[in-house]
């Protein structure tokens, strides 16, 4: 499993090694953007749709 960004971002390197790997999303985009998603007042942002984690 990928969770966090520094992860994600070398994902090539394991990618060579192994036949399959997650990418935990709810945690990329929790610690890209820095919001507790527990937090009602930013709920808003813990969305698969959140601009600065889809590029």
């Amino acid at each position: 499993m990928r969770g966090v960004p520094a992860a994600a971002l070398m994902a090539d390197a394991p990618a060579r090694e192994v036949d399959f790997f997650s990418i935990g999303t709810d945690d990329l985009i929790q610690y890209t953007i820095s919001a507790d998603r527990t937090s009602p007042e930013l709920a808003d942002l813990g969305t698969a749709f959140e601009p600065r984690c889809c590029g």
